[in-house]
């Protein structure tokens, strides 16, 4: 995942994509399930550059993109803080409530 460092936004659990997208990967419960994460991440980075390049997309192209790189995208979302348009949130139908009841607040890791 590419990103550069910066200061977390308020509320972020984590202050870059880079940080989620390693809690992602591990929040996998099986060897398989971290490799399919892992594998989503890279597709996110593949086809956008990562949550900027999602965040930067035109609204159809974020929208054709497949359910798994949607799903990374709106949790790396979540999980920083980083604003997402309404345009986006109503048209994807993404269960915005549900995905913010996963959210781990800041500092906290699975399992701790």
């Amino acid at each position: 995942m590419t990103a550069a460092a910066s200061p977390a936004r308020a509320g972020a659990a984590f202050a870059s994509a880079a940080g989620a997208a390693a809690a992602f990967i591990s929040d996998g419960a099986t060897v398989p399930a971290r490799s399919a994460r892992a594998w989503s991440v890279r597709r996110l980075d593949d086809m956008f550059g990562g949550l900027a390049g999602w965040l930067a997309a035109p609204l159809a192209r974020r929208l054709d993109a497949p359910a798994d790189v949607r799903g990374v995208a709106v949790w790396f979302a979540l999980a920083t803080a980083a604003p997402v348009d309404a345009a986006y949130i109503a048209a994807a139908r993404a269960e915005w409530g549900y995905r913010l009841s996963w959210r781990p607040s800041p500092g906290c890791r699975p399992g701790s």
